[in-house]
């Protein structure tokens, strides 16, 4: 249920975010973001599994 939960709650952010084309933010709240963004991603054993499994781009067609 929590899963469902989260899941619809990412969607919907998603499909918000995307609808808008301005992004306001005060000063602090804008390096807040940078710092974000500049950080090393985290990686995740889920994340970590999907980008060891083969791509289309792997395939010998």
């Amino acid at each position: 249920m929590i899963d469902f939960l989260l899941d619809s709650a990412a969607t919907n952010a998603e499909r918000v975010l995307a609808e808008r084309r301005w992004f306001i933010l005060s000063p602090e709240a804008w390096d807040e973001f940078e710092a974000v963004l500049d950080a090393p991603a985290t990686e995740t054993p889920k994340l970590g599994a999907l980008l060891s499994e083969p791509t289309v781009f792997d395939s010998q067609a």
